[in-house]
C-alpha cells in the first residue's frame, strides 16, 4: 500500500482514535485531546498513512454515482428539457474521510472556519447584490445529498438581525447589536460584505440618520462597527436601567407576554441575572390572580416563570392575556379585565365618538369630557376628584402591621439619622425595619437586595423589595446600626418603620410604659459575681448613671478629650510602599471594612505623599482583622517609651482583696486621636483608595505607650485603687460596697475624659477574674487555665527548639513550683549543648518533662 503523510490535525475523530488504538494508546477524548495525544505520540505533526481499499472502493462509488448525474443534467440540457431528472441515491463517504457520531460531528462544527470579517475580492455595488449571492455546495465531503441550488436573499439575513435604536429601551446597546450580529455570521457562515448591507437595513432613528448623512461607505465590517460604537455608547447605566424597570408596568393594551419579553429584554441590556429580572416582572404585572398564585412560587429563570403566565391565561377563562390600567389607589397586585369575545368587543359602543368596537376609555378621538386620569372617570378634573380624596382618607397599612386607621394609636419615637430627625413607628411585630424611598435617597447609599426580599403583610400579601440602605440610628442615648429595606411611598404613611431587628440587638433594653417609647443599654445579663439581687441593683444603678461610658460597636466608642498623640520623624523623606495583592475574593471583605471605619469617623480620604501596605490577618475566632504594615514608618519615627509596669507589680497589689472589678477599653488605640498635623503619616493604601487615621491605628511604635500614659492619668487619681496593665483594669475591694463606690468614680473620671468601655468584656464585684494570665481569688494568686492547659498538651519536644518552647511557657508560672531549677535541670543542660552535637532525649529529660 501507499503510504502518504497527513497533518494530524486534519484527521477526523475515528482516523485518530483507530490510530491511537493500533499504537495501544487512549482513544477517548474529544478531538483536542486526541491530536494532542497523537502528536506526542509521534513527535511530529504529520503522521505517514496507508490508503484503505474499502475507503478506495467507496470513494470510487461515490465519484462515478454523481458524474453519472452531472451526465444525466447535461443531457437533460440539450435535448431542451426544462425539468432535472430525479437523483440518485449517493453511497454514503467513507468513515475515513468524515467523522461518523455525534461528537465527532459536534467537533467538526467546531472546527470550521469562525466568522471573520475581510472585505470581498469583487467590487459588487451594495445594489446589485441580491442576484449575484449564490452559494453552492461544491464539496463532496457532505453527508447531506446533493441538492438544488441554493440562493441567498438578503433579506433573508436582514429578518434574522436585530434592530438598533438608541432611543428604544428595549432595544440592545451597540455593543451588543454587533456582538449579536457577528454570533450569527459565524453561525450561518455569511460573508462580509453581505453582514454590511443587512447590519445598515436594521438601524432606525438616529442610528438610521447618522448611515444616511455620511459622506463616505464603510468598507470593512471592522470600520462601521468601531464607527457605530463610537457614535451611539450605551446611554444608560445599570443603575440607570434599574430605575427604569422599578418604574415599569404592564399597560392596559399590552398582552402578558409582551410585557415580559419587553422587560427581559430591558434586563438584559442592563446585564442583570435571571433572578432579578424574574423580580422586575413580578413587580409590574398588572394581573392580581395570577400574582395571588405564584405569591408562594419561586422562578429560576424567566422562562420557567413564563410558562406559569402562559399556563395561567390559558386555565383561566375570568382572567384575559392582557393588563388593565390601575383603577383608584396604586398597588403592586393588581385585576385583569373581564374576557371579552370577538362578538361582544365588536358591539361595544364608544360614548365619546359614538362608534362601535371600542370604549370611551380607549377611544382614540379627543375626549368630549374631561377625563380624571386618578379614577378614570369624566365629569370632573384630577384636582377635583373626591375617588382620591376617599382613598388618601382611608389609606390601607399593608405592610409588616395590622391597626386601624387612627393615627393617634399609633405607638412613635423620634430618632436621629445623621444629621436629621424623624419620627418613626416603632411596631415590636415587625421583624425587620422600613423606610420611604424618597428618605433613603437623601439619607445614605442606596444598595441592591439580591435576591429580592419578601416582605409579608395580613392576608398573605406580598411586597417584593430589592433596595436598603445601611443607617447609624440614635434612639435617646442609644446608637445602633441596622438595615432599612425601601419600599414605595404609597405603602407606609410614616417616614420609617422601627421593627425587632434594630429593638432588639443584643444589649439593648426597651421600655414601653403606656405611650412612651424608652430604649438603653441592657445592664440586667451583665457578669457578676454571686452577688445578691438586692446588690445587683445597686450596681446597675451605677452603670445607669454612666451608661455614657459603654459602647458596643465603633460608631459609638469614645474619644479622650485630654491628650493627642503626635508622630515626629527623623527624615523629611516620604515613606511610601507598593501596596500589598489581595486575593479577588477577600477583596469584598476589605471593602467592608473600610466602609464601616469611615462612617464610624476612625478613617478618611487621603492625599498623603506618605503610604503603608495593608494586609488581612485571621484572628482566633474565625474573622479577620485589618492590619496596617507600619514597619517602614516605625524605622524613622522618634520613639516615646514610657515604662509598662511589670506583670508581677501589678498582681501583687490585689492580695487582700475579696471582690475584684475587671473593665476592657473596647478598640483603646482608637480612643486616642492624633494630632492633624500628623494625620498624613498614618496613610494606608488599599486597592479602592488611600486613607488616613483621625485616632492612632494598631502597629505604630508609639501607640502602646501614648495609650498607657492616658490610663495611668486616669488610675493615679484613684489613689491606687486600680490596677491597670495596658488595655485592662482591675477594681479589687474588700466588699460589696467599697467596690460599687470605687466603680462609680472611675466611671466619672471616664465620663469626664470621654473614653469608653466593652460592657460585653468586663466582669463586675466577682469573687475570681482572669487578669494577665492568672486566676485572682480572694485566697490568693492561681496559675491561669489557658497557659496551664497549653502546657498539659504540649507534645513531647523532638529538638532544642522545641525543649526552648516549653520551658519558656512553663517558667511564667515558677513561682508556683517548688525548685522549678532543679527540676528544669535536664532541659536545660540539653539547651547548653553544641546545635553539632546530636539531639538525645534520654529518660533524665523525660522525667523532667512530666514532673513540670
Amino acid at each position: 500500500m501507499p503510504r502518504q503523510k497527513f497533518p494530524i490535525a486534519d484527521l477526523t475523530c475515528p482516523v485518530l482514535r483507530k490510530v491511537l488504538h493500533d499504537r495501544e494508546l487512549r482513544s477517548a477524548g474529544r478531538k483536542p485531546d486526541l491530536v494532542k495525544r497523537l502528536i506526542d505520540s509521534e513527535g511530529s505533526d504529520e503522521i505517514e498513512l496507508s490508503d484503505n481499499e474499502d475507503n478506495d472502493d467507496d470513494l470510487r462509488q461515490t465519484v462515478s454515482a454523481l458524474v453519472e448525474n452531472v451526465a444525466s443534467i447535461m443531457a437533460a440540457i440539450k435535448n431542451g428539457q426544462v425539468g432535472v431528472p430525479p437523483v440518485p441515491p449517493v453511497p454514503p463517504v467513507p468513515s475515513a474521510v468524515l467523522p461518523q457520531d455525534d461528537d465527532a460531528v459536534a467537533e467538526a462544527h467546531h472546527q470550521r472556519t469562525p466568522f471573520n470579517i475581510t472585505a470581498p475580492t469583487h467590487s459588487t455595488a451594495f445594489g446589485d447584490i441580491e442576484p449575484t449571492l449564490r452559494r453552492r455546495n461544491e464539496t463532496m465531503t457532505s453527508t447531506r445529498q446533493p441538492t438544488a441550488e441554493y440562493v441567498l436573499q438578503p433579506r433573508d439575513v436582514i429578518g434574522i438581525l436585530p434592530t438598533f435604536d438608541p432611543l428604544d429601551d428595549v432595544s440592545p446597546s451597540a455593543e451588543q447589536f454587533i456582538d449579536r450580529i457577528e454570533k450569527l455570521a459565524q453561525v450561518y457562515h455569511w460573508e462580509e460584505y453581505l453582514v454590511l448591507f443587512a447590519a445598515k437595513a436594521k438601524l432606525k432613528g438616529p442610528a438610521k440618520r447618522w448611515i444616511d448623512g455620511l459622506q463616505t461607505t464603510f468598507a470593512t465590517w471592522e470600520e462601521f462597527s468601531k464607527a457605530l460604537i463610537a457614535n451611539f455608547p450605551s446611554r444608560f447605566t445599570t443603575e440607570d436601567m434599574r430605575q427604569r424597570l422599578d418604574s415599569s408596568r404592564s399597560a392596559h393594551n399590552e398582552t402578558t407576554e409582551e410585557y415580559f419579553f419587553r422587560v427581559c429584554a430591558m434586563g438584559r441590556r442592563a446585564k442583570l441575572d435571571d433572578e432579578t429580572i424574574v423580580y422586575y416582572i413580578r413587580r409590574g404585572l398588572c394581573m392580581k390572580p395570577f400574582q395571588t398564585a405564584i405569591a408562594t412560587m419561586h422562578f429560576n429563570t424567566p422562562s420557567e416563570m413564563l410558562v406559569a403566565i402562559r399556563r395561567f391565561v390559558a386555565n383561566d377563562p375570568g382572567t384575559n392575556d392582557s393588563s388593565n390600567s390601575v383603577r383608584g389607589e396604586r398597588t403592586n397586585i393588581l385585576r385583569s379585565p373581564p374576557l371579552l369575545n370577538a362578538a361582544n368587543q365588536n358591539s361595544r359602543l364608544c360614548y365619546n365618538c359614538f362608534e362601535r368596537g371600542h370604549l370611551s376609555l380607549n377611544c382614540p378621538k379627543p375626549q368630549r369630557r374631561p377625563r380624571c386620569v386618578k379614577c378614570n372617570r369624566t365629569g370632573h378634573a384630577q384636582n377635583d376628584c373626591p375617588t382620591a380624596a376617599r382613598t388618601e382618607a382611608n389609606r390601607r397599612e399593608t405592610i409588616n402591621r395590622i391597626a386601624q386607621h387612627t393615627d393617634n394609636k399609633l405607638l412613635t419615637k423620634a430618632v436621629e439619622i445623621g444629621d436629621d430627625e424623624f419620627e418613626c413607628i416603632v411596631d415590636s411585630a415587625s421583624s425587620c425595619s422600613l423606610i420611604r424611598q424618597s428618605e433613603a435617597q437623601r439619607i445614605g447609599q442606596i444598595k441592591q437586595v439580591e435576591p429580592a426580599q419578601q416582605l409579608k403583610g395580613f392576608g398573605g400579601a406580598v411586597y417584593l423589595c430589592n433596595k436598603k440602605i445601611i443607617a447609624t440610628i440614635r434612639i435617646d442615648d442609644v446608637i445602633l446600626e441596622g438595615v432599612l429595606y425601601i419600599v414605595d411611598d404609597e405603602q407606609m404613611d410614616k417616614l420609617i418603620l422601627i421593627g425587632t431587628d434594630i429593638l432588639l440587638q443584643e444589649g439593648r433594653c426597651c421600655t414601653i410604659r403606656g405611650r412612651e417609647f424608652k430604649m438603653k443599654l441592657e445592664f440586667e445579663n451583665i457578669r457578676t459575681g454571686p452577688i445578691s439581687s438586692i446588690d445587683k441593683e445597686q450596681l446597675s444603678e451605677v452603670l445607669e448613671k454612666w451608661h455614657k461610658c459603654f459602647s458596643t460597636n465603633l460608631s459609638t466608642i469614645g474619644r479622650s478629650n485630654s491628650t493627642e498623640m503626635e508622630i515626629r520623624v527623623t527624615t523629611s523623606k516620604p515613606v511610601s510602599r507598593q501596596p500589598y495583592k489581595v486575593p479577588f475574593p477577600r477583596r469584598l471583605k476589605v471593602e467592608e471594612m473600610i466602609d464601616e471605619l469611615l462612617k464610624a469617623g476612625i478613617i478618611r480620604p487621603s492625599e498623603s505623599e506618605y503610604s503603608s501596605p495593608v494586609i488581612l490577618v485571621a484572628k482566633s475566632d474565625g474573622t479577620d482583622r485589618l492590619c496596617i504594615d507600619y514597619r517602614a514608618l516605625n524605622t524613622i519615627t522618634v520613639k516615646e517609651p514610657f515604662p509598662v509596669p511589670s506583670v508581677e507589680e501589678q498582681v501583687a497589689q490585689l492580695a487582700g482583696n475579696s471582690f475584684f472589678t475587671t473593665l476592657d477599653f473596647i478598640s483603646g488605640y482608637y480612643q486616642i486621636p492624633i494630632a492633624e498635623s500628623s494625620k498624613k503619616y498614618t496613610a494606608f493604601a488599599t486597592h479602592i483608595g488611600q486613607y488616613e487615621f483621625n485616632v492612632a491605628p494598631f502597629g505604630l511604635t508609639n501607640a502602646p505607650f501614648k495609650f498607657q500614659r492616658e490610663i495611668r492619668k486616669i488610675t493615679s487619681r484613684m489613689k491606687r485603687r486600680v490596677v491597670s496593665y495596658v488595655d485592662e483594669i482591675i477594681i479589687p475591694s474588700k466588699n460589696i460596697k467599697e467596690g460599687s463606690e470605687a466603680l462609680d468614680e472611675f466611671l466619672g473620671i471616664l465620663a469626664e475624659i470621654g473614653m469608653t468601655l466593652n460592657i460585653k468584656k468586663c466582669t463586675f464585684l466577682a469573687t475570681e477574674v482572669s487578669f494577665l494570665g492568672h486566676r485572682i481569688t480572694k485566697e490568693g494568686l492561681l496559675p491561669g487555665e489557658v497557659k496551664t492547659d497549653a502546657i498539659q498538651k504540649f507534645p513531647t519536644p523532638s529538638n532544642r527548639t522545641e525543649v526552648r518552647r516549653f520551658l519558656g511557657l512553663t517558667s511564667f508560672f515558677r513561682r508556683f513550683v517548688q525548685g522549678y531549677t532543679q527540676i528544669a535541670l535536664p532541659l536545660t543542660r540539653l539547651l547548653k549543648t553544641k546545635d553539632a552535637e546530636p539531639f538525645t532525649w534520654t529518660f533524665l529529660e523525660q522525667e523532667a518533662f512530666d514532673t513540670l
